[in-house]
């Protein structure tokens, strides 16, 4: 049974609320284990798929585990919900250019620079 240790016993993930798994999924993820920041994620994913700092923190995880194509389509839906969303397009040119296409990776570099500081009038 996977679940949250504790001394005592063993809380089923089923129970635990959403913002729980957020954060239990942040703090794993910060202290490199990146199976079970994984295991919160997509608990999250699965009780509300159109999170975006969710898909975000997804695509993160996917990249630190060298599964770029899946860093890369969470951060796709990221952006199919949110299209300003520039750290997507930021961590899809890490993701592609990982993969080796460097010419795509500097569109994407280009494309989060452009969401982050919009033109001027």
């Amino acid at each position: 049974m996977s679940g949250i240790q504790s001394n005592l016993y063993t809380i089923p993930l089923s129970i635990v609320n959403e913002e729980d798994h957020l954060i239990l999924a942040h703090q794993s993820y910060k202290s490199g284990k990146y199976s079970q920041a994984l295991e919160h994620g997509n608990a999250v994913y699965e009780k509300n798929p159109r999170r975006t700092d969710n898909l975000l923190l997804l695509g993160a995880i996917y990249f630190q585990l060298r599964d770029y194509d899946l860093c890369i389509a969470k951060n796709e839906e990221a952006l199919a919900i949110d299209p300003q969303f520039a750290e997507c397009y930021g961590n899809m040119a890490n993701a592609w250019k990982e993969k080796g296409d460097i010419d795509l990776a500097i569109r994407f570099y280009l494309t989060a620079i452009q969401s982050f500081w919009p033109k001027r009038n």
